[in-house]
């Protein structure tokens, strides 16, 4: 009887793990099978009264090739801890397999896709990889924007924080302007990347903004706290943004940006109909 009942506990456990996941690129949500475009302006922007222009993107997969696709739309199911309820997903490999089953394996896929010199520049590093990109313009009518996003990666436990800086930007300038303003930043300014964020015994950085290792809620191997991403920005003026990940030194072990859906709001409400 005793050996029964361990079981039946084991075996609820490893269901409410399941139940726990992410949905990433799940065929029965239509935003799945959207494109980097329609998903900036049908799940992340909230204004109504203010859209996204001049629109491009370096991505792998075509927006109906939800198994290998570099970016998507991901959704919590109810219960779920995850911090956001829904939302996109931009990462240096496949994005599917990050969400929907939890797998042992390890999250790594090289997908090709060339590095970032913005990247690199806006976090003082080098040889960059499978950068996936979205970049946009957009007019606010407020005078500050912002956003919500945490990080996940695979490089999180093992030490491999401790060596390798996968991260990613948010560059932001004023279109016709040549300097970027990273978003991506703490409030001190420290860029948002791997080593700047985890708690790793031997290179411990910033453990306040990490949420742990080996969530239940991802496939990673772990990631940051929810994040804000800002500025003041003059109304009526159009500024280009550019939302961008990518490995650092090799093409494996990937790492993700989730950016909460609505979250990214650029005024112009007129309230109820």
């Amino acid at each position: 009887m005793k050996n029964l009942r361990l079981l039946i506990v084991m075996w609820l456990s490893s269901f409410f793990s399941y139940g726990q996941i992410i949905s990433v690129n799940d065929a029965s949500h239509p935003e799945s099978s959207y494109g980097p475009e329609q998903l900036i302006k049908d799940v992340l922007i909230s204004s109504d009264c203010t859209t996204a222009t001049n629109f491009s993107s370096k991505v792998k997969g075509a927006p109906t090739d939800l198994a290998n696709k570099s970016y998507g739309y991901f959704k919590t199911p109810v219960g779920s801890p995850f911090p956001f309820t829904k939302g996109i997903i931009l990462t240096t490999g496949r994005a599917r397999p990050i969400g929907n089953t939890t797998i042992s394996n390890t999250i790594s896929s090289d997908n090709g896709l060339t590095g970032d010199t913005d990247l690199e520049n806006a976090l003082n590093i080098s040889q960059t990889n499978d950068a996936t990109f979205f970049k946009f313009n957009f007019t606010p009518q407020v005078n500050e924007i912002s956003f919500r996003f945490l990080m996940g990666s695979e490089e999180y436990g093992n030490n491999y924080e401790c060596l390798y800086a996968d991260g990613f930007a948010f560059l932001l300038r004023e279109v016709g302007t040549q300097n970027y303003t990273n978003l991506a930043v703490l409030p001190d300014g420290t860029p948002v990347n791997v080593t700047n964020i985890n708690n790793s015994n031997q290179c411990r950085k910033s453990p306040q903004y990490f949420a742990g290792y080996d969530p239940t809620t991802t496939n990673f191997g772990g990631h940051t706290k929810i994040l804000t991403a800002k500025s003041a920005v003059t109304p009526g003026k159009t500024y280009e943004i550019k939302l961008v990940v990518a490995d650092q030194s090799d093409s494996i072990w990937d790492s993700a940006i989730f950016l909460e859906a609505g979250s990214f709001d650029l005024g112009g409400d007129l309230g109820p109909d």
